[in-house]
């Protein structure tokens, strides 16, 4: 297929289906039609906002016009710029700004010229944001308040902004944003960029009637009153609260979280489930912390609990307003939070690319500040803010307040009893080196709320003596959670863009140097150069400006080295730049300085990592080199760390510099390399972008037949093909450049058609000049292949371009579109989260499950409250491995559990191959020694299978050798691997020798060697109920009830190595209380039957069994059965089986 030729190809089919049309129309509708009014009544422009528009130099833009007609008449138009070295304007509207300057778009009817448009181009600088000076403004009718607006950036082209109101009848706005407040109630005011691309900012205003009483207070005003007007409850709906009016905490509403001490932050509590810790009395919950010393002296212990409960699963909610009334312990060491996190903490990864609200911290050793914060990232960021109770006012120890957060697609907004004082308005989350995803993510899924008190940490510092245990409980006396409609909310999303920052890179000066007032020649200015940070317990730290140096007095040492600490941001970091660090400094005793150079927007990252200097009384200049090896960095910041270093000692810094002295800076934006997940496809999940269809071409006539759905976070690229597709007119989206090198690969995608008739093939992707696809679907269908690149003889640019190809019209998705290295188990390391896995938590389990790449390095990590009563109530899955019959592997991965226990770990075929365990029965088992240390699990061995391409890796980690564990743990797994191997000789054995482990069941285990299965889990048929006894060399089992299949009751003996060539005999006794048949026999792992038979049995006559058979291949895990379940076809009756005298020998 030439996919070049798309274009002229589409035009001639278009014009050939017009012209058939014009020609089936018959001559008495024709002349109908003319008998009609026909008229050109209007020609507007529907994508610009007034009539100016301003682009970038070089940017294009479509424009979208509307005829409006009366009657049959064409709505075809000419566009005409009166500028063309300016503006050109293509035939089809889109124009081009070619340099600066100004020209004039007419945009005309074809049917009659009177009626046109015409458009203002200004080639320059586009407004980026509109800011507002207020966004809550409130007062009385009568009264008048004024909002003044700015765009940025300043060298914006136009400037001019214009002001409207959502409600006329509760306030109006002239041009110069004089507002008049007319009637009660609440309205927004709306400033409008007027340069054509409609940026905006939006002022709530609220009114209240101008009642004449007001007088009765003498002139004085209720300031708690006042400020509650910021928060408006209008269009919210009560959706849930919790009054706490019960005698306990109602458990269908929360959970009880448990956690060891030690979790996260390093804090002292271990979370329990106690009503001393937890606990509802008049109206209120209590969080409770409990200090306990156990023994005396050097032998003295100290513990700490305390209480955590949320709403996971229970009540989920995206978007609303989130409240709660509490009131806080004091003393050293607590943090109570009011908090949220999202209910699927895997939907974006774990944190902090999932996010959290934290709508509520105070600490107590300062209970009159408040911290409300937004965490997002990665790498990690947070928009933090503070409230400070004023002088005179009760703090939030002292009594209870209302702290409510606003979440909506465009904004997250704190209070404290009705004030707001902190908004966060841009955010974002990324897998580190990737991406940001379409805003708003990931404030766009369902968080859950969480109460807690933490006991000490690395953030809030740990109790000391005088931190008060008694009577000094958190207590929440109500949570409330109020959603707007959801439509209201779907409508805001579905239009919802990030605000653009205006990002100024700093130049250095004629020196060469990028520090800006280095040489102290004035004071510091935070705002523009160095600021002096203090951590609370350095406050009093100050610091002079002398003879062009700086000499900082620390008060305290601190408790961590930026206790006190020197620093600049802004500092641009080129990737690939070679930079020298150069300063003078000295101290009034010896001591150590701390040096680096981070990347506070970078999760603090260190581009140049922190050195210890050593100082002395004498003057001396230091010098550091480094390089930028990551990309680059336009907020780098400069550090000197004085806290935590065993001393006090004023130190003195000058003469500043940083400079870029070698190294060859390189563009970022020319760099395209494989994902941190290992897909060399960019945005194949349809996530990143605007219109998340980011590193995607589509032609500008195409762009409209093509969106990304959303609907609860699914998201699925829709295509609706038109009318003329087919194979020689393709519609195409092209991604460039994939950053293949040469090796093997597996391409995937998922795809489906709508109404998708059989034989349908009319999808598919082209990569490197080859197609890939298969029969479409009405329903989501996976779609994989393999395939080696080569790289061409002279460099063939276009074949690491990937092209989805549509041939015939429709409305088709497509997702998941993933080239990866063509590896068996897929995202083994967990690099990219869960990708590529399934779980399955069933029945009675309870568990959770993220990617810990917190503490480890990117494992998997399941913490289990509750095995259930079966081994697959709890599984990672990864289906749709291929294994070739014959072939050898080697299966390894590591594991590791804080509690002594069984994993399973199989790789089984499906239902079709009767869920075969290919790597053996008997390798099926990795005991975990509790010690919290890694394992290492590895198995060798042969597929004796036919081919299976649907093979499935299983995890299971539930109630394994039918041990249900109700003790909290926790399992991590990673680094998964399944690669082909050589052959392992096959073990012989001597002839005529009992190779049976444990033949006669002695010995104090007398299952040694063998195993049996009993199958009671309820469902499917599996209520076989038997008891098992051993004498004499005999086992016996006593069935009360067969179950549904033969296998139900079954003994059975793994790892018997079997030889090609060798024949081999199989005997045993058996004794049944009643006629019935049994099955017995010799299969291969996989189910491939090598001999056996079907056995009837009279009531109480003993019997000897025996068959023989001759392999054609090796296989060192054969597996020998005895059934004694139900026989298919056969009435099998419950009784009483006696076997023994077992032997396999080799003739």
């Amino acid at each position: 297929m030439n996919l070049m030729k798309k274009n002229g190809k589409r035009f001639s089919a278009l014009a050939l289906s017009a012209a058939m049309i014009l020609n089936m129309v018959p001559a008495d509708n024709i002349y109908a039609a003319t008998k009609k009014s026909k008229a050109v009544v209007s020609v507007t422009v529907k994508n610009v906002k007034g009539k100016t528009l301003v682009l970038k130099k070089g940017k294009t833009f479509k424009l979208k016009v509307k005829v409006k007609t009366s009657g049959k008449v064409s709505k075809k138009v000419k566009f005409k710029s009166s500028a063309p070295k300016v503006v050109k304007v293509s035939k089809k509207g889109k124009i081009k700004a070619l340099k600066n300057g100004k020209a004039k778009i007419t945009i005309t009817s074809v049917a009659n010229k009177k009626k046109k448009v015409t458009l203002k181009i200004v080639v320059g600088t586009p407004v980026k944001k509109v800011v507002l000076d207020k966004t809550i403004l409130s007062g009385k009718v009568g009264e008048k308040l004024k909002v003044q607006a700015t765009v940025t950036p300043k060298k914006a082209s136009v400037k001019k902004v214009k002001f409207s109101s959502s409600d006329k009848k509760i306030v109006t706005v002239d041009n110069k944003g004089n507002i008049t407040l007319i009637g009660k109630g609440e309205a927004k005011v709306t400033a409008t960029a007027m340069d054509g691309h409609g940026k905006k900012a939006e002022a709530l205003v609220t009114v209240v009637e101008n009642k004449s009483d007001d007088s009765k207070n003498n002139g004085k005003t209720d300031d708690k009153k006042s400020d509650e007007s910021q928060l408006s409850y209008k269009g919210y709906e009560l959706k849930w609260e919790d009054e706490f009016n019960g005698k306990e905490l109602n458990r269908n509403d929360w959970n009880v979280e448990l956690h060891e001490p030690g979790w996260v932050n390093s804090e002292w509590q271990e979370y329990v489930d106690s009503e001393e810790n937890i606990y509802v009395k008049d109206g209120v919950l209590h969080l409770v912390p409990v200090k306990k010393t156990v023994g005396e002296g050097e032998n003295a212990k100290t513990t700490y609990t305390s209480g955590r409960v949320n709403t996971q699963g229970k009540h989920d909610f995206k978007y609303g307003m989130f409240e709660a009334t509490l009131k806080v312990p004091t003393g050293k060491g607590y943090l109570p939070a009011f908090w949220m996190m999202p209910t699927d903490e895997n939907l974006y990864g774990q944190w902090p690319k999932c996010g959290e609200i934290d709508c509520m911290e105070v600490m107590g050793q300062d209970t009159s500040k408040l911290y409300g914060t937004l965490h997002y990232g990665e790498p990690h960021a947070e928009q933090q803010n503070t409230y400070v109770t004023a002088a005179g006012e009760k703090d939030f120890a002292e009594e209870f307040h209302k702290f409510s957060v606003e979440w909506e697609p465009d904004h997250i907004t704190w209070y404290v009893d009705g004030v707001k004082y902190h908004e966060v308005t841009d955010w974002f989350t990324a897998a580190e080196g990737s991406d940001e995803l379409t805003f708003p993510a990931p404030f766009d899924q369902d968080f859950y709320v969480i109460l807690n008190l933490a006991i000490g940490g690395s953030w809030v510092g740990y109790p000391d003596d005088k931190t008060p245990f008694e009577n000094n409980d958190f207590e929440i006396d109500n949570v409330k959670i109020y959603q707007k409609d959801a439509a209201y909310y779907a409508e805001k999303e579905a239009n919802v863009t990030k605000p653009e920052k205006e990002v100024i890179i700093r130049e250095p000066d004629e020196e060469g140097n990028y520090v800006v007032n280095g040489s102290f020649a004035k004071d510091i200015n935070a705002d523009t150069d160095f600021e002096l940070h203090l951590e609370a317990d350095t406050s009093k730290s100050t610091y002079d400006i002398k003879n062009n140096t700086i000499k900082i007095y620390p008060s305290a040492e601190g408790e961590v080295t930026y206790a006190v600490q020197l620093k600049q941001p802004h500092i641009p970091l080129y990737h690939g730049a070679e930079y020298t660090l150069t300063y003078d400094a000295y101290a009034a005793n010896d001591r150590t300085m701390i040096v680096d150079i981070e990347g506070p927007d970078r999760n603090w990252k260190r581009y140049f990592n922190d050195t210890t200097v050593e100082l002395t009384r004498n003057k001396k200049t230091y010098k550091h080199k480094f390089t930028m090896n990551d990309k680059f960095d336009a907020n780098g910041c400069l550090e000197f760390n004085l806290g935590a270093q065993g001393s006090t000692a004023p130190v003195t810094i000058s003469n500043v510099k940083l400079k870029i002295t070698g190294g060859e800076i390189i563009d970022d934006s020319k760099i395209k390399e494989v994902r941190p997940d290992g897909n060399y496809v960019y945005n194949g999940k349809f996530e990143e972008g605007t219109g998340r269809l980011k590193y995607w071409e589509i032609s500008d006539e195409e762009s409209d037949a093509v969106s990304v759905t959303n609907v609860n976070n699914v998201r699925e690229l829709k295509v609706v093909a038109p009318e003329g597709i087919s194979e020689e007119n393709p519609f195409i989206i092209k991604q460039s450049g994939l950053p293949l090198t040469e090796g093997k690969y597996r391409l995937s995608f998922d795809a489906y058609k709508e109404n998708a008739t059989e034989g349908d093939t009319s999808l598919e992707i082209n990569l490197d000049g080859k197609s890939y696809g298969g029969e479409l679907k009405s329903e989501l269908s996976t779609y994989e292949y393999k395939f080696e690149y080569l790289e061409k003889d002279g460099g063939d640019g276009n074949s690491k371009d990937l092209y989805i190809v549509i041939t015939a019209p429709g409305t088709y998705y497509i997702d998941n579109i993933t080239v990866n290295e063509d590896a068996m188990i897929k995202n083994g390391s967990f690099n990219a989260e869960k990708s590529g896995f399934n779980e399955g938590f069933y029945g009675e389990s309870n568990c959770a499950a993220v990617v810990d790449n917190q503490k480890e390095d990117h494992a998997y990590s399941i913490d289990i409250y509750d095995t259930g009563a079966e081994d697959w109530n709890i599984q990672l899955m990864q289906e749709g491995i291929t294994l070739e019959k014959d072939k050898w592997y080697k299966f390894t991965l590591k594991a590791k559990s804080n509690l002594e226990r069984d994993i399973s770990v199989a790789l089984d075929g499906c239902e079709d191959s009767n869920w075969a365990c290919y790597n053996g029965d008997s390798n099926k088992i990795m005991h975990l020694d509790g010690q919290n240390e890694w394992q290492d699990y590895e198995v060798v061995f042969k597929m004796t299978g036919e081919t299976d391409s649907t093979s499935r890796l299983s995890i299971s980690m539930g109630a394994v050798n039918s041990t249900r564990i109700t003790d909290l743990h926790r399992i991590f797994i990673d680094d998964i691997s399944l690669v082909e191997t050589e052959a392992v000789e096959t073990e012989d054995v001597e002839a005529g020798v009992n190779f049976l482990v444990n033949p006669t069941f002695a010995g104090e285990n007398p299952m040694d060697g063998w195993v049996d299965t009993i199958a009671n889990w309820g469902s499917d048929g599996a209520t076989a109920e038997a008891t098992k006894s051993y004498d004499d060399g005999t086992i016996t089992y006593d069935i009360t009830n067969v179950g549904n299949e033969d296998w139900h009751v079954q003994l059975k003996q793994n790892d018997l190595s079997l030889k090609a060539g060798n024949t081999y005999e199989v005997s045993f006794k058996i004794k049944s209380s009643v006629d019935r048949v049994i099955k017995t026999g010799v299969m291969s792992a996989a189910y491939k039957w090598y001999g056996g038979s079907d056995v009837t049995c009279n009531a109480n006559e003993e019997q000897t069994v025996t068959f023989t058979f001759t392999m054609d291949g090796d296989d060192p895990t054969a597996f020998f059965y005895v059934s004694m379940g139900k026989i298919a076809d056969v009435d099998t009756p419950a009784g009483i089986i006696a076997l023994s005298d077992f032997s396999i020998i080799k003739k």
